[in-house]
């Protein structure tokens, strides 16, 4: 699936940035893959999803949408 997709390629990185979309099911997936992936020991960056939401004033739902922002 594609949990185990993100899994096995988060673990090949010191790093992981996660942006995933800002809907209900976006941000309860967020919290799950980042506990997973801090659990082992990885270093999860979730900072650009506050600072994307920010930027764009809550009008992006989901990461398809970031596109209407681009110049």
């Amino acid at each position: 699936n594609s949990l185990s997709a993100i899994m096995a390629e988060a673990e090949s990185h010191r790093k992981v940035i996660l942006l995933l979309d800002y809907d209900l099911k976006g941000r309860n997936l967020t919290k799950k893959v980042a506990s997973m992936l801090q659990k082992r020991g990885m270093n999860v960056d979730t900072s650009f999803r506050r600072e994307i939401r920010a930027m764009t004033n809550g009008l992006a739902n989901h990461v398809e949408d970031l596109k209407r922002f681009s110049s």
